[in-house]
């Protein structure tokens, strides 16, 4: 750890445009998790608006084509008999609670959502005894595509066990005011300018303060970015000024402070490969 504080330092001292990386480092290294693939839908969940979803230590995330981000959460004293809250809302199993993130367009076209990055990892399901409902080798991927959401402003999602980062690329052409996004929840600022979103009185999440950059010459430069608040449940951003002649990058993350095994963890099956690793 001494090695790396005198790293950083090094770094701060060489070029104050470094910034940008090392909040970038910080933040990811306080969510304390590794970057998990996000699966595509090859009709193991049944619902067939569902084009990929993510594992993560909360609950499933799952993306539909209608550019919405839905959170399943499982309580800490509905872990072992948990409700099917979720019926009335599609049938998404194994969760008590349902958070949904809607991207808001003019548009109610679907998104044309593809996956970047090919993951190493494949997926198998053999669950049941109808054949016809078993899946084996199902892609998966490290980035997920929206494509361009707004006019000239593409929106891309990485994953890690805690969470969801969406990544939001705005060309020359693109206006930033443009992006707005809705909570099924209340949102609010909190004095550190951090999203606060409210899913009831006891549960909140948090979207980290977020960065903006753009590169230029092969240095990430950043830019002066906050949160903004639209109305109760609408959420965009405010930039300050930047080379409208080049992309800008805006870079949230979704740090939910009730993530991270606040509820007993169970294994309902183990397996041995023939090295003998579990």
């Amino acid at each position: 750890m001494k090695y790396f504080v005198l790293v950083a330092i090094i770094f701060l001292a060489i070029s104050p445009l470094l910034a940008v990386e090392k909040e970038e480092i910080i933040r990811k290294l306080n969510s304390s998790s590794h970057s998990v693939p996000f699966v595509k839908n090859q009709g193991q969940i049944k619902q067939d608006n569902v084009k990929f979803y993510v594992q993560s230590f909360q609950g499933p995330v799952y993306i539909t084509d209608k550019g919405e981000f839905i959170y399943t959460i499982v309580r800490q004293k509905d872990y072992f008999n948990c409700d099917d809250t979720l019926t009335a809302h599609g049938s998404f199993p194994y969760s008590c609670f349902l958070l949904k993130e809607t991207i808001a367009r003019e548009t109610s076209e679907p998104l044309q959502i593809s996956g970047l990055e090919p993951s190493q990892t494949e997926v198998h399901y053999f669950i049941g005894n109808k054949k016809e409902d078993w899946r084996s080798n199902v892609p998966t991927f490290n980035t997920l595509s929206l494509g361009e959401v707004w006019n000239h402003i593409t929106l891309n999602l990485k994953a890690t066990s805690k969470n969801i980062e969406k990544i939001f690329i705005v060309e020359p052409e693109g206006d930033v005011s443009s992006i707005k996004l809705s909570f099924t929840g209340n949102v609010s600022l909190r004095k550190s300018g951090e999203l606060e979103i409210h899913l009831n009185t006891s549960i909140q999440m948090a979207m980290s303060l977020p960065i903006a950059y753009q590169e230029i010459d092969g240095v990430k430069r950043p830019v002066e970015v906050s949160y903004r608040l639209i109305n109760n449940n609408t959420y965009g951003f405010t930039i300050g000024d930047y080379d409208k002649k080049l992309p800008l990058i805006i870079d949230p993350l979704l740090a939910s402070t009730y993530l991270g095994s606040s509820f007993p963890d169970a294994a309902r099956g183990v397996a041995v490969d023939p090295n003998g690793n579990i």
